[in-house]
């Protein structure tokens, strides 16, 4: 069989250096999570005020096993804390640091029977992985799973996850799945360590940091990750997409508590502050500088916050009651309060233009006229969490079907209409 293997393996190089080698669309930090699950471990470490106080109110139980494959690990070099250099813009898809050896092959692990999604992260319409578990009674080692579509979601094959620790009850062993191209990718566990792979999924190794990892996101040829010590004291760092070389940002220490990370190319946004006074900490040059950007004039704090691109940028925050619809088009630096649609404090939203963006709520509500008017676009009577968009047309959601499930919704006409993804 040696002739077969060998033939395999370079059909499955020539594979991923294919897909490495196509564009990604420039959009806000490919698609971000932000549903109600990482927001609950986001917020038991930094908690801004009324607005995140409001969401706890409908964060979901997912009691998630052990998943193990026999796929070899090893631990990336530590975190340094000499500073960072000057970042300079990267090519969209960051090249991997190797070509994949004879053992880095990407094998399919077992078929998922009842999957239910937790997170999905996409580099482009077609290209995209969800990480959830298997079946509603999840009790044993294995049944976590990240599934992997290049179709887009015609089809699912089911890719190794790294060795993450057993969670306790209540609590999920793994929240967050991040990929910044087909190669490179990042898992996120409950307790805040990372795991990387750089050869589409084969492999994972767990990253070193300067404490437990609250956000992370990739963008541009790099990845950055919030870490928080005890405090808590909260620092970003940032590591090539295609290495595991990660160096702190100077700049971003001093500010206490920070969450929400968003990137898009060298732009940065993140929120901090405390009580009801959070505001966004944004950087144009890649996390060297950061100056501070008032959000939510005379509410309760920020509910949920997303970058369509270096200017655009989309907030909701609340108000005691409801929830108040802002937005801006110079990067942040001014914000405008828009139309009310009467939507709860715990509301999502993201966007794909100055004109259209969707909120998530007790239902998805869609605006196509700069949030002046909402239109409700799906209502099944449960609570939805906007996740983000891949393309100007593709975009991703969640609602929680009962108390400990989601369901993942898909639009690929900017939010006008969307389908419930479908999984083996």
């Amino acid at each position: 069989m040696p002739d077969n293997d060998d033939r395999l393996l370079s059909e499955l190089r020539a594979y991923y250096v294919q897909l490495a080698e196509r564009p990604v669309p420039d959009l806000t930090e490919s698609v971000r999570l932000s549903t109600d699950i990482h927001a609950r471990r986001r917020r038991q470490i930094v908690a801004f005020g009324g607005a995140l106080v409001a969401a706890a109110a409908v964060a979901a139980v997912i009691v998630i096993a052990l998943v193990s494959h026999n796929s070899p690990t090893g631990v990336a070099p530590a975190h340094s804390a000499t500073p960072a250099p000057t970042v300079a813009p990267t090519p969209t898809v960051a090249p991997a640091t190797a070509t994949p050896g004879p053992t880095q092959t990407v094998p399919v692990g077992p078929a998922a029977h009842g999957f239910l999604p937790t997170d999905v992260t996409a580099v482009s319409a077609a290209q995209w992985w969800v990480l959830g578990y298997d079946g509603p009674s999840c009790a044993s080692p294995g049944c976590a799973r990240i599934l992997h579509t290049t179709d887009g979601g015609q089809s699912f094959a089911s890719i190794p996850m790294p060795p993450v620790a057993p969670a306790q009850p209540g609590q999920v062993p793994a929240d967050r799945l991040r990929f910044a191209d087909p190669l490179n990718g990042w898992l996120v566990n409950n307790s805040g360590a990372v795991w990387a792979t750089h050869d589409g999924g084969g492999h994972w190794a767990q990253q070193g940091a300067a404490g437990p990892v609250v956000d992370l996101e990739a963008s541009d040829g790099a990845v950055f990750a919030i870490t928080c010590a005890a405090g808590p004291t909260c620092t970003l760092e940032r590591s090539p997409a295609g290495q595991d070389s990660w160096s702190l940002l100077p700049a971003s220490s001093g500010h206490g508590q920070l969450a929400g990370l968003m990137v898009n190319g060298t732009h940065l946004w993140m929120v901090t502050g405390t009580g009801s006074t959070p505001y966004l900490l944004a950087s144009a040059d890649g996390g060297q500088s950061f100056t501070n950007q008032t959000v939510c004039q005379d509410t309760l704090g920020i509910a949920g916050v997303y970058a369509v691109n270096a200017s655009v940028l989309w907030a909701t925050c609340a108000t005691g009651t409801q929830a108040a619809v802002f937005q801006s088009v110079d990067g942040g630096q001014h914000f405008t309060r828009l139309g009310a649609p009467g939507i709860a404090n715990f509301a999502s939203i993201a966007g794909v233009s100055s004109t259209t963006a969707v909120i998530g709520a007790q239902a998805l509500l869609r605006t196509s006229d700069g949030g002046q008017t909402f239109a409700n676009v799906e209502d099944n009577q449960t609570q939805w969490r906007i996740v983000g968009f891949t393309t100007s047309t593709n975009g991703f959601a969640f609602d929680t079907e009962t108390s400990s499930r989601f369901a993942l919704w898909r639009t690929d006409d900017a939010g006008a209409h969307w389908h419930q993804v479908q999984f083996p």
